[in-house]
């Protein structure tokens, strides 16, 4: 008995490793493909899927001694649907686009970032005292194709001011080198451009699930707001109007 209760346990770790590691490689691969809403539809399908058949075997190698009545096993099956349909509802309703980040109001988290071309470095601190508008992007993303130019028009009429009105950061995520500066190029990117380490530090920070999410922090250092998603330059002007008091 006692081996079967841990070949059942670490089956629900593997299932469970298996949930959270093909959403990584959704994550990373086709997050523009199908986008944060049907992203997360699909990993609560696949989770179901598994959850159901976790159920199913633990149910088929439980013994038949410690079942209970009838009627605790009909309310027991109840309970297990209405959490499946409750998470069915979450699934396709909510849009992940439109839930708050925790960060919003607090101090950014601080970070030094290596420019992609020189070596030279930033500290997200050093910055204080002008709104930072920072993206995290990526080579191989097709919105951060899409909002680029939208980026580095803005970057040019307030970051190259003397002194800059507001500064824009760009941190590549599970990239590599050769690919962001080719980015860069193709883009033509001026801006300053940085590759996150290997192990996603600063996206971690900052809680990133996907790119690209672009956070505007104040001049005090406080986050004041955050889009996942690509930019508008709209937008962008909205939010930078009212970090510089002109909103």
């Amino acid at each position: 008995m006692k081996l079967k209760s841990f070949a059942i346990g670490d089956f629900i770790l593997l299932a469970a490793s298996l949930i959270w590691g093909t959403a990584f490689l959704f994550q990373s691969v086709a997050m523009d493909d199908m986008g944060p809403y049907t992203f997360v539809t699909v990993r609560g399908l696949l989770a179901t899927v598994v959850l159901v058949l976790i159920l199913v075997i633990r149910a088929r190698f439980m013994p038949r001694k410690r079942l209970v009545t009838l009627g605790t096993v009909k309310g027991y099956r109840l309970a297990i649907l209405g959490g499946l349909i409750g998470l069915f509802a979450f699934g396709f309703t909510t849009d992940p686009k439109k839930v708050p980040s925790p960060l919003i109001g607090h101090e950014a988290p601080n970070f030094q970032l290596v420019n992609l071309w020189n070596g030279e470095s930033v500290e997200l601190s050093a910055l204080r005292g002008k709104p930072v508008v920072l993206n995290f992007w990526a080579s191989w993303c097709v919105e951060c194709q899409q909002e680029a130019h939208i980026l580095e028009a803005f970057h040019k009429r307030y970051g190259e001011t003397v002194p800059p009105q507001v500064h824009v950061l760009g941190v590549a995520i599970q990239d590599k080198s050769e690919q962001a500066q080719a980015f860069a190029r193709q883009f033509n990117k001026t801006y300053f451009l940085g590759l996150d380490n290997t192990n996603g530090d600063i996206a971690l920070e900052y809680g990133i699930y996907g790119v690209p999410e672009t956070f505007f922090i104040d001049p005090q250092g406080k986050i004041r707001f955050k889009q996942i998603g690509g930019v508008s330059a709209e937008l962008m002007q909205e939010q930078v109007d009212e970090m510089l008091g002109q909103g």
